[in-house]
């Protein structure tokens, strides 16, 4: 172009030569260099696209593209009738010109293929919108054809109604064929399915009509045989026709159909259950068919699939129903499966023919159908017959026959692929198998445990004589089942020559039914005795194999049988006094004496720990057998249990903090753990017992008390200061820690003890606990400052001394403020004391350099509380009494700690000064500001004035670092101030008080005006926390006001003005912070206000403040289109859908949601005048956002209001008549599609090109 002289083509630049048309139309990608885009500006060639010749350049371009598709078509069109005139040449010339594929729509090279192979070559790919179009035209003219049937069959006589349906059949019948020829493949897919749904239209209908009197015939008879000719005919009208519509709707019918005709024909003469076997047999029988779905020899997937599975969900049915059929004859359920398993078998034969995966699979799945047929027919004639011992073993013995001779010839089957499917038929029965074993087993474990549970149920109520098992004297058929497969299990793999691989597996089975066959003794006394020799027996022939060649693999099996035997036989045994004990030794030995099997220092430590843990638990009942005949009642009967189990547990950590050469540390650590365990909760729960027990009954003791509990605690501190102490027990790291926590604990077991003992009053009982704890404090600091500051020390470290103090002295706290007693402030004094004597450390309180010195700060809080606890006691109620002082001494702390540190060389400041200072402030302003919210008007205002000079003065201040930072912790103790009184202030007071508004905007001030001074510039500080500060303070108050004046718009009287000064306010701000767009006033806050202004007029809209949605959303849109103009005009590279899409929204749509409920005229005009400005607006100013916002609400306004004129058109004519053009028409659109999708695309590129 050089209208103005210049010839800009000089200036193109780095310009790129289109690889293909679809380059020209893509608007992701620059024009020039076609490098993708990421802004309006390309980051590869630099071009401007916000220019205004961009629209022009993407006229041209499109030209460019159309010009290239038709030269394209040009080309297409001379190969193609060169190729035509080409296959008229007789095969023995050489060569063959080569045609290009129909060209789509993104315009590739079209690959070559010989004319010969073109019938062969791929079809183009159908789009997803072509095929969308394709089904819902479709489905509506079949539903159209549906209510035209009805319509002619009301109005028109019998031939008229043949002749109709016949032709329309015959039509679309042949016009998908036709279709079919001239390579339309969707489209004549389409009409193909639209034919079947007319055939079957046509089925009904010969019915209905009562041509060659078919409706007096039987109903499923009748149906039956039209399915299967129609299936027969849509598989012929395939083969002629290659639709594979027609394929897929008749070979999936084809089964269904012989199952229905069956069931017509069967259902006059038999039952329902007979009839539906028959049904389901016979669609097992034609699923046959599946073979037969081949086209060119290759197997046609989606046939076979769905004939296969419904085969299969068939013949799942057929089984399931095999169980009731023929109820007159026993073994009619036999036949039936066997019969299932015979098909089952044909379509395994038939599937491994047909190499192919879906093949393999479905194989596989009858193979099992074949196998649990077989595996089930006797047992399920047999269970049918009611005989309890028979259901017993024989479906379980039939079962495991059938796998065994499945797997006996599986292997023997020379063919692979036989094999596998042999093999997976081998697991159906198996499963089989094993279900109908499982009712045996679980009745041999359950007699089993049972007889294991006597004891736990009848605890020393049975003697060594009574029977002890429930079923009676007769055959275990349970036992006798295990024990009969087991054999035959032995005789198969004996003669498959398999027996020496799965010995083992054998040897399991028979270790089985050996320890559930003792149940079958009955006796208490052989029950037990066969469970101990069976368990002893095991251990001895583990012993007796060690060392012998391949015995390996049978250790697992009497590991397992002796610990099943000896937990049998030691449940059992305590259901006597005379043999609990014995079970009880036994066990433990066979566990200690397994000790010398293993080689394993962790297995040898397992055993140990166990054999002591079942000690430790069996000891307490020494104790129930020495008073088995007192009456002294339960409570005792526990207290004495728990004690003995404490002692033991006592003295075995006594022994086990002493090392020698028996024992491993391993299995000291063990001995640790066990032991210690069991003292954790035997020895409380003794002492609670004791404690809380009457005199009356703590005399009836077995052992004396307090006595007793005083050596126990005694010992057990002996015990913990061993394994702290000795040299030896260093490495045991993790044991000395915890022994370590546990000495507090144990101090207060032993004061507690010894002050019971001295029969101190109950009163001061409650001191005891943080008693203890101040003196395991007292006594850690003393190991800490006596002990030697080297590596390897042998202390523990402190803090494990001083978790353990914790342990006693914070439930001791707690307990005391729950109870109140009286003496919870001494509690908190001496706890105070604790917490003292843990901040002491070597170099003292003050000039330590430990963290630990900052639990001072504890000391001082549980002292101040227990001062307070005791003011609150004398019932002072002035709260400054209670928070100034605190307050005064927190200042004076941190104005001292400032000096000190000041003064130090070199100089330094303190950054822990400034935090006391602001928790000295705090003490005072928090709880005066709480009590402010329903004290007097003078009260409030004194202290907000004080908070409110903090927070200015201390936001003005810009001295040096150290007056600074105290400037900071003035402020903001004075901005909480602020922010707690108003917001505790407003709401005490009604809705329509004036005061309540004084408040909140006395609030907003304040925050502002200090937001503002936090934002000015200081020497050597960090800007950027002051803007965060600034902004925060300034988003605080904008939240404080409208969580406040929110609730206070239900007032009639001032709820609208609050609403829309609200709105307005936040409106103003948010355009005042986007033109400033600096601290306080940034883009963050101008986006909070202006969702602040949408949530108050939102507010003002549900509690009804306000009379229309226009006063909140026209402001609101103001704010957003005023922002989004200036910013647009600044940044012209900017689109307009961020900008000025949610301003449009604003101000359109809540207009057009409140027109559904309310519809004044000056709402209607205003709407559609303005929504027909913002279109012109977008059209003149070329911005997509306004314009697609007032097209679709203009367009739905327009809608809404002439509803009524669009309704009685639409029902003018019948509604099916609506749904057969439509359909029509999408069936249309949907062969012509690429025409008119590349239409659509030119119209959807030039809206994207707008902004």
């Amino acid at each position: 172009m050089a209208d103005d002289g210049i010839d800009y083509s000089a200036y193109a630049g780095r310009v790129a030569f289109p690889r293909t048309p679809s380059d020209l139309l893509s608007t992701s990608n620059c024009p020039a260099c076609f490098a993708t885009l990421k802004s309006t500006v390309c980051s590869a060639c630099g071009l401007d696209l916000g220019h205004p010749d961009a629209a022009k350049l993407y006229d041209r371009s499109v030209a460019a593209a159309r010009t290239l598709d038709e030269r394209l078509a040009i080309i297409g069109k001379m190969r193609y009738d060169a190729a035509r005139a080409q296959s008229s040449v007789p095969a023995a010339e050489p060569a063959a010109p080569v045609i290009s594929e129909p060209v789509v729509s993104i315009r590739e090279p079209a690959a070559v293929l010989p004319a010969a192979s073109a019938g062969a070559a791929s079809a183009p790919r159908r789009s997803s919108v072509q095929v969308t179009l394709l089904i819902v035209g479709v489905s509506l003219l079949s539903v159209a054809a549906i209510f035209f049937l009805v319509y002619a069959f009301i109005n028109f006589g019998v031939v008229w109604r043949s002749v109709i349906i016949g032709a329309i059949t015959i039509a679309a019948i042949a016009g998908a064929s036709l279709l079919r020829r001239r390579a339309l493949t969707a489209t004549a897919e389409g009409i193909a399915a639209f034919g079947v749904v007319l055939v079957y239209l046509d089925v009904w209908a010969i019915r209905a009509n009562n041509l060659f009197g078919t409706a007096s015939t039987d109903a499923t008879l009748y149906w039956g045989t039209a399915l299967l000719l129609a299936a027969v005919g849509f598989i012929v009208w395939h083969r002629m026709s290659s639709l594979r519509t027609a394929s897929i709707v008749g070979f999936t019918t084809f089964a269904p159909a012989v199952g229905v005709l069956v069931s017509g024909i069967a259902e006059p003469h038999v039952t329902w259950v007979n009839s539906a076997f028959l049904t389901a047999t016979a669609i097992v029988a034609a699923g046959l068919i599946h073979p037969l779905a081949r086209r060119a020899g290759e197997p046609m997937l989606p046939e076979r699939v769905i004939i296969l599975v419904t085969t299969a969900l068939t013949l799942l049915g057929a089984l399931v129903l095999s169980v009731r059929i023929y109820e007159r004859f026993e073994w009619a359920s036999a036949i039936g499966l066997a019969g299932l398993a015979i098909l089952a078998g044909m379509h395994v034969v038939a599937l491994v023919h047909s190499p192919t995966a879906v093949s393999t699979l479905f194989g596989q799945m009858f193979a099992v159908f074949v196998g649990m047929s077989a595996a089930s027919a006797i047992g399920v004639s047999v269970v049918r017959q009611g005989d309890p011992d028979a259901i017993t073993i024989v479906p379980a013995v039939s079962a495991a026959a059938v796998a065994l001779a499945l797997e006996f010839s599986f292997r023997r089957v020379a063919p692979p692929a036989f094999r596998r499917v042999a093999a997976t038929a081998t697991i159906g029965a198996a499963v089989i198998a094993g279900l109908a074993l499982l009712p045996a087993a679980v009745m041999a474990i359950g007699d089993a445990a049972q007889a294991a549970m006597t004891g736990v149920r009848n605890a020393w109520e049975l003697e060594v004589t009574d029977t002890v098992t429930a079923h009676g004297p007769g055959i275990p058929w349970p036992v006798l089942t295990l024990a009969v497969i087991g054999a035959l299990v032995a005789l198969a793999w004996w003669i498959g020559r398999l027996f020496p691989d799965r010995a083992a597996l054998v040897a399991w089975w028979a270790a089985f039914v050996l320890v559930t066959a003792v149940a079958s003794l009955r006796i208490h006394w052989l029950e037990f005795a066969a469970w101990m020799l069976i368990a002893v027996t095991s251990l001895a022939a583990l012993a007796l194999l060690r060392g012998v060649a391949g015995a390996a693999r049978y250790r697992p099996v009497l590991v397992t049988t002796m610990i099943v035997a000896g937990s049998l036989g030691y449940g059992i045994g305590w259901a006597t006094t005379s043999t609990w004990w014995i079970g009880t030794l036994v066990v433990i030995g066979v566990t200690i004496a397994s000790r010398s099997l293993v080689k394993s220092p962790g297995s040898k430590a397992a055993l140990l720990g166990s054999g002591i843990g079942l000690a430790l638990l069996s000891v307490g009942s020494v104790a129930d057998q020495l008073t088995l005949h007192s009456n002294f009642g339960l409570e005792v009967a526990l207290a004495d249990r728990f004690t003995l189990t404490a002692i033991a547990a006592v003295v075995v950590l006594l022994g086990a903090a002493i090392p020698d050469g028996a024992a491993s540390a391993l299995d000291r650590r063990v001995e640790f753990w066990v032991a210690g365990s069991a003292s954790v909760v035997a020895l409380p729960i003794a002492t609670i017992l004791a404690t809380r027990m009457p005199a009356s009954s703590r005399s009836a003791l077995l052992l004396p008390e307090y006595g007793t509990s005083l050596a126990i605690a005694i010992v057990l501190l002996a015990s913990l200061a061993l394994w702290i102490g000795l040299r030896r027990n260093q490495p045991l790291r993790a044991e000395r820690i915890v022994a370590s926590i546990a000495v507090a604990p144990a101090l207060y077991l032993a004061v507690s003890a010894f002050a019971r003992l001295l029969a101190l009053p109950e009163f001061a009982m409650h001191v005891v606990p943080v008693t203890a704890a101040v003196l395991a404090s007292a006594g850690s600091l003393t190991i800490t400052t006596m002990r030697p500051a080297t590596p390897g020390r042998l202390t523990t470290p402190r803090w494990t001394r001083e978790l353990g103090v914790a342990l006693v002295g914070v439930p001791a706290v707690f307990t005391a403020i729950r109870t109140d007693d009286g003496l919870t402030w001494l509690v908190l004094i001496i706890a105070a004391v604790a917490a003292l004597l843990l901040a002491v450390d070597r170099d003292g309180l003050f000039s330590s350099g430990s963290p630990r010195h900052q639990l001072g700060w504890l000391a001082l809080a549980l002292a101040t509380a227990g001062l307070w606890w005791r003011l609150n006691g004398d019932r002072v109620t002035d709260l400054e009494f209670y928070v100034v002082p605190l307050s005064i001494a927190l200042l004076v702390i941190s104005v001292l700690i400032a000096l000190t540190a000041g003064r130090e060389t070199p100089a330094r400041n303190s950054a822990a000064a400034p935090s006391i200072a602001l928790g000295g402030l705090l003490v005072s302003i928090l709880p005066l500001g709480a009590n402010a919210a329903t004290g007097t008007t003078a009260s409030a205002l004194w202290l907000f004035a004080v908070c409110a000079i903090l927070l200015l003065g201390g936001s003005a201040v810009v001295g040096d670092t150290i007056r600074r930072r105290f400037a900071d912790a003035c402020a903001l103790a004075g901005a909480i101030g602020v922010i707690v009184i108003a917001a505790g202030r407003a709401p005490h007071l009604p809705a329509e008080a004036l005061e309540r508004d004084g408040w909140l905007a006395a609030a907003f001030l304040v925050l502002a005006v200090a937001g503002f001074l936090q934002a000015r510039n200081r020497v050597a500080d960090n800007h950027r926390l002051r803007a965060i500060a600034s902004q925060a303070l300034g988003l605080v108050a904008m939240t404080l006001v409208l969580v406040l004046e929110v609730p206070a718009m239900t007032d009639v009287a001032t709820g609208g003005i609050r609403a829309l000064t609200l709105v307005l306010l936040f409106c103003a701000v948010h355009v005042i912070a986007f033109l400033v767009s600096g601290p306080p006033l940034t883009r963050l806050v101008a986006f909070v206000a202006i969702a602040y202004a949408a949530i108050a007029g939102i507010a003002g809209a549900q509690l009804q403040a306000l009379d229309a949605v226009e006063l909140a959303s026209i402001p609101i849109a103001l704010a957003l289109l005023a922002t989004g103009v200036i910013h647009l005009s600044s940044t012209p590279a900017s689109r307009s859908w961020p900008w000025l899409g949610p301003g449009t929204a604003v101000l359109l749509i809540p207009s057009l949601i409140a027109t559904v409920d309310e519809r004044p005229l000056w709402r209607l005009v205003g709407l559609g005048v303005v929504g027909i400005v913002v279109i012109v607006v977008g059209v003149v100013r070329r911005l997509q956002a306004p314009f697609t916002v007032g097209v679709v609400v203009v367009l739905i306004h327009g809608i809404a209001t002439f509803l009524p004129q669009l309704r009685a058109a639409y029902e003018f004519l019948p509604w099916w008549l609506w749904l057969g053009a439509g359909g029509a028409l999408l069936v249309v659109l949907a062969a012509r599609y690429e025409q008119r999708i590349r239409n659509l695309k030119d119209v959807a590129l030039k809206f994207a090109a707008l902004r």
